[in-house]
């Protein structure tokens, strides 16, 4: 949660350091724009999160295939054995 507070703390210096008219300021300082920074920083967070499980899945992926064909190649010697 803490990236998420740090993000938006950021987000909140960007937008009071730029040179904004009295007309915009207020609704990007709202409690609801700043909850959809919150919301966005959460959004970038699960995208990460979505890679590195898509990584994970590819890695088992591949073991999975590996202890396949050692288990054809078992199946296969075994078959040869008794032939």
């Amino acid at each position: 949660m803490k990236p998420i507070v740090d993000q938006i703390q950021k987000l909140q210096g960007n937008l009071n350091s730029i040179q904004l008219t009295t007309d915009v300021k207020p609704i990007l300082t709202s409690p609801v724009m700043v909850r959809l920074l919150a919301i966005e920083a959460k959004i970038d967070e699960l995208k990460i999160d979505i890679e590195e499980l898509k990584e994970v899945k590819q890695i088992e992926k591949e073991e999975y295939e590996k202890l396949k064909r050692k288990l054809k190649e078992l199946e296969e010697e075994l078959n040869n054995t008794y032939q």
